[in-house]
């Protein structure tokens, strides 16, 4: 499917900008522009991006995108039981009857339960032996054949991952009843400090937490979501989120063309700041750019029907009245839920 030819483009953005701070053909790619020069404009297209993206409030409110709100999935995995484990305290390796499927790379991100208690795994040293740390292991040799649970419950997150919008919702073929609540990942921590994970040896996650991974300089910093209780059958879970955009190297940039006058002043703006060190008439045209990109964007795709009001006391059966409050017409509220 074509994208419209009104949106902009990277090379369009740049484009502009050249013109307007170096004047000429306005053409970044014909080969008139030093390496400096490109880096300037380059610089003030990031700081237009930025700025349009997160722009200043207005009327004293804060907007956020919806075009920045993606819905993506996610596979959880299932727990891995086969065979028996027994525990050698003298170089902290559990070993397997049946040899395990983690990798070097997989390993440190399972847990392993032995006896009903949950253990971190260091790392994998082969296929039928694993390494628990020094100061999350059961103490003492576990010569007794024992039953075990490998299980994944900590997924890292998309590289563009902000924040959480709403619930994870499982897939129809999971059969589940109910959304993953959120919560705080402290009480994830205080719920996983307990020996309640056995009473829900065979259920769904129910509650999962966002948090921050440590920091790497080479990479940034990433997010990951972890559930509560362990995970034990394989499932998907749809999610929707905030993005953390991308300035972008290419092709189009988020919004389309629904909102490509606003990121084209926002660029403007910022080299007429970076030219005259003030705010001035492009700054004002980005504004009135930004009220209407603010105006379209509260009003688009936004729901008809909100909703039933009610106690549920008049019935729900599949035949009955009840269907009226799932498909016909329900709660309005400032004209939304009304169908124009």
């Amino acid at each position: 499917m074509a994208e419209s030819t009104l949106s902009l483009t990277v090379e369009d953005l740049r484009d502009a900008i050249a013109e307007f701070v170096y004047g000429g053909s306005g053409d970044y790619s014909d080969g008139t522009f030093t390496a400096q020069e490109q880096g300037v404009i380059e610089r003030i297209r990031k700081g237009g991006m930025r700025l349009a993206y997160h722009p200043p409030p207005i009327m004293g409110k804060h907007h956020e995108w919806s075009f920045l709100s993606p819905v993506a999935t996610l596979s959880l995995n299932a727990q891995i039981t086969a065979g028996t484990v027994t525990y050698t305290h003298s170089n902290r390796r559990v070993v397997f009857t049946t040899a395990h499927t983690l990798t070097d790379a997989t390993a440190p991100i399972y847990k392993i339960e032995i006896d009903g208690i949950d253990y971190t795994v260091d790392s994998r040293h082969d296929a039928t032996n694993l390494v628990l740390p020094v100061g999350d292991n059961p103490g003492a040799d576990v010569s007794t054949a024992s039953t075990y649970r490998l299980h994944q419950d900590d997924y890292t997150l998309p590289d563009d991952f902000s924040r959480l919008i709403d619930d994870f919702t499982f897939s129809q073929a999971d059969n589940a009843w109910y959304t993953v609540k959120l919560v705080g990942e402290a009480r994830i921590r205080t719920m996983r400090q307990r020996s309640s994970n056995a009473n829900f040896s065979s259920s769904d996650p129910q509650f999962c937490a966002i948090r921050p991974l440590a920091n790497v300089p080479a990479t940034g910093t990433r997010k990951e979501v972890i559930f509560w209780p362990n995970i034990v059958s394989a499932a998907t879970v749809q999610y929707r989120y905030r993005v953390r955009p991308d300035a972008e190297t290419s092709g189009y940039i988020y919004g389309a063309s629904d909102h490509s006058d606003m990121f084209h002043y926002a660029c403007l703006a910022e080299a007429e700041l970076y030219l005259d060190h003030a705010r001035g008439p492009m700054y004002e045209r980005f504004s009135e750019a930004l009220a209407a990109s603010v105006m379209a964007d509260s009003t688009d795709n936004k729901p008809r029907q909100l909703g039933y009001n009610g106690d549920s006391s008049d019935g729900m059966s599949t035949t009955g009245v009840g269907r009226h409050y799932l498909y016909g017409a329900g709660v309005t509220y400032k004209d939304f839920g009304v169908e124009k």
